[in-house]
């Protein structure tokens, strides 16, 4: 069992969430930063579609990661040259992480969770003695409530963050993202393992 964890950790994409996804929006924060926001946005763009197209030639499958910040990067661009204004910057943000939230509930309707979903297709091995109990499928609904829960939570975090400069606004930004998603990933490995050892008595004890 012990083995199983380990590939699901060595399975889960960690390069393609920070070459994919904090790479480029730290990128954007530093253009922010220095005034710079085009130069910023460019860098940014270029990266995404860099790491984008480069996984693709080699693997055959789609950054997904790459994708999602390319539609944040624009959307906040758009954001910056409308109006220039950090509060719809923050607006902005907030619908972002409202809608991520809202998929991740939505999901708990389906028969597999998003979480699941994810978990399933990493290529880990889960023991058929796990997969085939009841506590299987709550242990990734509880991950995955847990994923829409905190989305929601940062979109109201972020509405009362208003009264902030850009450089602010772009600061909340990226501190929200590196954080909390870094935080959801560790959970998304420890809880389900934690939960089935206690849940399942004949489950060997895991290190």
């Amino acid at each position: 069992m012990g083995k199983v964890w380990e590939d699901f950790r060595d399975n889960l994409p960690w390069k393609d969430l920070l070459l994919g996804f904090l790479a480029p929006k730290a990128m954007l924060f530093a253009g922010i930063s220095a005034h710079r926001v085009f130069i910023g946005a460019v860098a940014a763009a270029v990266w995404s579609i860099a790491v984008f197209w480069i996984t693709r030639a080699r693997s055959k499958r789609i950054n997904i990661f790459a994708v999602l910040a390319m539609i944040a990067i624009v959307a906040r661009v758009a954001v910056i040259l409308a109006s220039r204004s950090p509060v719809l910057y923050i607006y902005a943000q907030a619908i972002e992480s409202g809608l991520y939230g809202a998929v991740f509930m939505l999901s708990l309707l389906l028969p597999r969770s998003l979480i699941q979903l994810f978990a399933e297709g990493s290529g880990v091995k889960i023991p058929e003695r796990v997969k085939s109990s009841a506590h299987y499928r709550m242990a990734w609904q509880v991950v995955t409530a847990t994923w829409g829960l905190t989305y929601l939570a940062t979109a109201v975090v972020l509405v009362t963050f208003r009264m902030v400069s850009l450089k602010w606004a772009a600061a909340i930004d990226i501190l929200s993202n590196w954080p909390v998603t870094i935080g959801l990933i560790l959970f998304t490995v420890t809880f389900p393992r934690w939960y089935w050892t206690r849940k399942l008595a004949d489950i060997e004890a895991l290190p």
